[in-house]
């Protein structure tokens, strides 16, 4: 349910709309980037890590801190799809922090529930639950809604607090 779960949200990413202050052709670049990267995530994770480092290199070039973001999530998805979980919350962390800063409120959603799902893999429950808390305060577009209240009744579950769960 959780590889469901991460598709889901970088599809999230990849449909939407690329706006803001570079050419149209290095944002479709970062786009293609991101696509690639999760297509390779469970087939050739170095050539998904050839798409990301592009990615990266094309957003930071160009100052696009949206993409920063998104290739930051696309990161994440990469270590853990490794099982390197510190690594993937360090690249979710500063996905939130890149989309923070650049009021980038899609990122901001998707980096918190990406941290939801590590730490709930962890087995941190309490740090899951508060990510996918602070995900659902930003009201949210009913998809992305939907897969948070999801994964935080999992959470809830797998915590002993069926009480909570059944109140999602």
């Amino acid at each position: 349910i959780w590889i469901m779960i991460l598709r889901i949200l970088v599809l999230l990413l990849c449909l939407y709309p690329v706006a803001g202050q570079a050419q149209i052709s290095d944002t479709t670049e970062i786009r293609n980037c991101i696509n690639k990267a999760s297509y390779y995530w469970e087939r050739n994770l170095d050539s998904s890590l050839y798409y990301i480092k592009r990615g990266h290199e094309v957003s930071t070039r160009i100052g696009y801190q949206t993409g920063v973001a998104d290739i930051a999530i696309s990161w994440g998805g990469y270590h853990w799809f490794r099982s390197e979980f510190a690594e993937a919350i360090g690249q979710y962390t500063r996905a939130l922090e890149v989309s923070e800063g650049a009021h980038y409120t899609k990122g901001v959603s998707i980096a918190l529930g990406s941290l939801g799902q590590v730490y709930s893999k962890l087995g941190d429950y309490p740090r899951a639950i508060e990510y996918y808390l602070r995900g659902l305060k930003l009201g949210l577009a009913v998809k992305n809604r939907i897969l948070i209240l999801n994964s935080l009744g999992v959470v809830y579950r797998k915590s002993n607090n069926p009480e909570a769960a059944q109140t999602v």
